[in-house]
């Protein structure tokens, strides 16, 4: 009886796996650009407002991240309760080092979320001068997608 439901359930997982790439999205219809050094790139077109809004939640997202590391990062700094649980308590010592060591870990993570807070914002500008660019007759944006790697890269 065993043996007849496994080989039910597996015939029924391989016939959804089988129907299910038969009927998965088909790729978008995407432009083909070719730079001045002959590359040539598929891109898939942006809607720019939903671009805006996704990469404002991440900012958003990155701020709430921010203001937690801030939160833990004043918890986890050393008291004087830390101090006194050193000197006295068996094992303190192991407890300073613990407690010093997870402060340095999020005072750490809070400066890199900080860069990356500061990497974002410099994007966001950057975007948002490009797509002013795009408003005024520039090429589309997957064609000037391109430049705007290269020009952030340097």
């Amino acid at each position: 009886m065993m043996y007849k439901y496994l080989f039910t359930l597996s015939l029924l997982l391989l016939l959804s796996g089988f129907y299910g790439s038969c009927f998965a999205a088909q790729p978008s219809n995407r432009q083909l650009t070719t730079d001045q050094d002959g590359f040539t790139t598929s891109l898939q077109e942006v809607e720019r407002p939903q671009l805006l809004m996704r990469l404002k939640l991440l900012q958003q997202t990155l701020w709430d991240k921010q203001i937690e590391l801030q939160r833990l990062l004043k918890k986890r700094s050393f008291k004087i309760a830390d101090a006194i649980i050193t000197l006295v308590a068996p094992g303190g010592l192991l407890y300073a080092i613990n407690k010093q060591r997870n402060y340095v870990q999020t005072k750490t993570n809070l400066s890199l979320l900080n860069r990356d807070l500061v990497q974002l914002q410099d994007d966001l500008i950057a975007l948002d001068n490009h797509f002013a660019q795009l408003q005024q007759g520039e090429p589309s944006i997957a064609s000037s997608y391109i430049q705007l790697q290269l020009a952030l890269a340097e």
